[in-house]
């Protein structure tokens, strides 16, 4: 989905401003007397010669600049009017002719208004680099002029022009006029760079920078009154808010700026914080309010003609809802819309979602038209090299040859989406880490902010206080209302400030408590893998030459089960972190029952072939279920990993999957080693953390697996029941529903 940011893009007005000469009133000249002059009265004429001559040539050249000055001002005034009419070319030589006037006059300030007003040709040209040289030459002018608003306005100005395209040189330029603008100081100036510098922080997923902009240009905004800033800080907190799950809060925001919107009345900002409304309650769930406030922005945007960037947008976001809603047809309508959009403007991000959902939209009704979108969809985010959106490509293209039954190209492109994943595996990784780190950061500043309003508002109450002493001669009567109204605020206010300190204090508990909980995991576990790893290279390489070819293979066997271990472990601790902070979203999607079974089985293999175990698949080729791939998926590889862990040696799984009323159930049964009720009650308890008892050749794990299990399953609506029995095996039961109304959108676009 699509998130507004808001920054500052007008420039300031451009005219002119001359400093008036003083004119200087003639004198009468003076006489001399007849009849000759005595050596003083020479040296006397002499000196009034030379005065009177400098006097002449001072007038003269303060007549000049001032005739200059004038000149400049008209010209100034002729290039206003041909700017305003886009005669870039007449309004070109107006500037030169300045020029030539105020270069050799050494008018500093002019020579940068000069430069500023080449900048302005250029960016009506749609010229950036022109518009950024000629905004760069007002610099060292305006610094000789010194005058530091026209050098804080530059650096504004280019740190604009770099923002989609050089976000660290367009935070440098954000960053040197938030400096001079802080020395003026020019509160407005400084609230714009703050804005713009959490934007930008925030494209570049610095949440806690973006964050920390944002509350001072809020604060800063409180400080002036200006409701326009204010409600552009609001706008982009729950922005963040929105990234990081807080979902009340961010609504709370908005609800702030929508009503700032609403007084003033602006109905293009209006229409955006609707979207944004929108954009907060998909992500929360609540698709019937999520449609709502969607199309009450694209009402708004239909009546004020909006831009076509904006009504793309707005059809891509109903579109979604729509689809998740289950209105395919509905969906398919305002997708065609949005497309016919993003084409006209050029927009390929936009256009390869859009292919992509429509693609989806019609893998089973229409197979070619199908395959045509998706192929079309994975050119487009090919060539722009988004990454995610090739992922998701890979992923449908594959539904679509399995539905076809070309298995070739159906692991081709399954192929393809692994390989693809996992390269982006790290990347999820630093940005979980990223985003635990920030939503804390988030937590302490919304803290500190309750602690500065409660002051504030404490401090306004003793100002009450002592206002209504000063006015006791009104009355007895009077002054105890007051008294009792002031008391009775005051403890409303603390009690509120106290219930708002516990439920952030809670928060940050339970933060720190995941985090303590996932490092311990995190520490140990993969201690003991590496250990093992590190103890059979250690083995091969003292004793390589030794061996003989059966040990050697062997020793590799045992290295690549490690390998495999230490991956399954981290891939359940990335699932696991995920989940604890609700970073898992659901996409729900065909799911053919035998071939994800047997994807699951590749991941076992090796230690399947090792203990001679045989497996046995008892399904309908064509059973298949509608909900998530990935969760599905992670749910059947654990249980099966654990069944092959506690079945001896030669033993047998048997895995069975029927369809009843809607309901999917996946049923893995082995004959191994079994638990006791106690045991089995353990593992079932809800938020139950149990540590794995080795296997039945001493295999080790975290007890991460079944934990994992059943929180996924709760995310999907499924659930897990076990029937064990000590020595004799175990049978784990996964019931699955059909999801065909909680569709996510294939792709989230900031």
């Amino acid at each position: 989905m699509r998130i507004y940011l808001f920054f500052f893009i007008s420039l300031t007005d451009y005219k002119s401003v001359f400093i008036q000469t003083d004119t200087f009133m003639h004198k009468k000249k003076p006489t001399l007397s007849p009849g000759g002059l005595g050596l003083f009265n020479r040296l006397y004429l002499i000196i009034a010669l030379l005065f009177y001559s400098g006097f002449l040539a001072g007038q003269n050249y303060n007549e000049a600049r001032r005739a200059d000055s004038l000149k400049v001002v008209k010209l100034n005034e002729r290039f206003d009017i041909l700017f305003k009419g886009k005669q870039t070319d007449a309004a070109r030589a107006v500037v030169d002719s300045a020029f030539a006037i105020v270069s050799p006059a050494g008018l500093n300030k002019q020579i940068a208004i000069c430069y500023f007003n080449y900048a302005l040709i250029e960016k009506e040209l749609k010229n950036t680099d022109g518009f950024i040289r000629n905004m760069e030459a007002t610099i060292p002018w305006y610094l000789k002029a010194k005058y530091l608003p026209g050098v804080g306005s530059a650096h504004f100005y280019i740190g604009q022009a770099l923002m989609k395209s050089d976000y660290p040189k367009a935070i440098e330029h954000f960053e040197a006029s938030l400096e001079i603008r802080t020395k003026i100081p020019d509160s407005v100036g400084m609230a714009n760079n703050l804005i713009n510098l959490g934007t930008l922080n925030y494209q570049l997923s610095n949440y806690s920078k973006a964050n920390d902009y944002f509350y001072r240009a809020l604060n800063l905004a409180g400080q002036m009154h200006n409701d326009a800033i204010k409600a552009i800080a609001l706008n982009n907190l729950s922005n963040i808010h929105n990234k990081l799950k807080n979902y009340s809060l961010s609504l709370d925001y908005l609800a702030q700026a929508l009503e700032i919107h609403q007084k003033s009345g602006n109905r293009q900002k209006q229409a955006l914080v609707l979207a944004n409304f929108g954009n907060t309650y998909y992500e929360k769930g609540d698709y019937k309010q999520a449609r709502k406030s969607f199309e009450q922005a694209l009402a708004i945007q239909k009546e004020i003609k909006g831009n076509e960037e904006d009504m793309l947008q707005a059809y891509i976001n109903l579109g979604m809802v729509f689809k998740a809603e289950g209105d395919t047809a509905t969906a398919a309508t305002m997708l065609k819309k949005s497309l016919a959009l993003a084409r006209k403007t050029g927009n390929k991000q936009a256009e390869a979602v859009v292919l992509n959902n429509l693609g989806s939209l019609s893998i089973k009704k229409d197979n070619t038209e199908s395959l045509g979108l998706l192929l079309e969809s994975l050119k487009t985010s090919s060539n722009s090299g988004d990454r995610r959106m090739i992922l998701i490509n890979y992923d449908n293209l594959q539904q679509y040859y399995n539905n076809k039954k070309d298995y070739k190209m159906a692991y081709s492109y399954a192929e393809k989406y692994q390989l693809l994943k996992d390269s982006i595996y790290d990347e999820e990784i630093a940005e979980t880490i990223i985003e635990l780190q920030t939503k804390y950061e988030t937590a302490e500043k919304e803290k500190q902010l309750v602690v500065f309003k409660k002051e504030k508002l404490e401090q306004e109450l003793e100002l009450n206080r002592a206002n209504t002493l000063k006015y006791g001669m009104i009355g007895f009567s009077l002054l105890l209302l007051i008294s009792l109204g002031a008391l009775y605020s005051r403890f409303m206010i603390k009690r509120r400030s106290q219930l708002q300190l516990t439920a952030i204090n809670e928060k940050l508990n339970a933060l720190n408590s995941t985090k303590d909980k996932l490092f311990s995991i995190v520490s140990h576990d993969l201690k003991n893998s590496m250990s093992g790893f590190s103890g059979i290279v250690n083995t091969i390489n003292k004793k390589y030459e030794t061996f003989s070819t059966d040990e050697i293979k062997y020793y590799i066997g045992e290295i690549t089960a490690s390998a495999n271990a230490m991956k399954s472990l981290l891939r359940n601790l990335l699932d696991w972190s995920r989940s604890q902070q609700n970073l898992i979203k659901i996409y729900p999607s065909e799911i053919n029952v035998p071939s994800l079974v047997n994807e699951c089985f590749s991941q076992v293999r090796q230690e399947i072939r090792q203990k001679g175990i045989v497996l046995k698949l008892d399904a309908d080729d064509d059973l298949s279920l509608f909900n998530d791939k990935n969760v599905v998926y992670a749910v059947v590889r654990n249980v099966l990993v654990n069944a092959v862990k506690y079945s001896y040696e030669g033993g047998l799984i048997e895995i069975k999957s029927k369809k009843l009323e809607g309901i999917t159930e996946i049923s893995i049964k082995d004959h191994g080693m079994g638990m006791d009720k106690d045991k089995l009650a353990m593992l079932m308890s809800p938020n139950a953390f149990v540590k794995s008892e080795p296997g039945v050749e001493g295999e080790k794990g975290a007890g991460l697996g079944l934990m994992l299990t059943r929180e996924l399953l709760e995310k999907v609506s499924g659930k897990m029941e076990v029937n064990s029995v000590k020595g004799e095996g175990s049978t784990f039961r996964i019931l699955l529903p059909d999801l065909k109304n909680l569709e996510i959108p294939a792709m989230e676009i900031i």
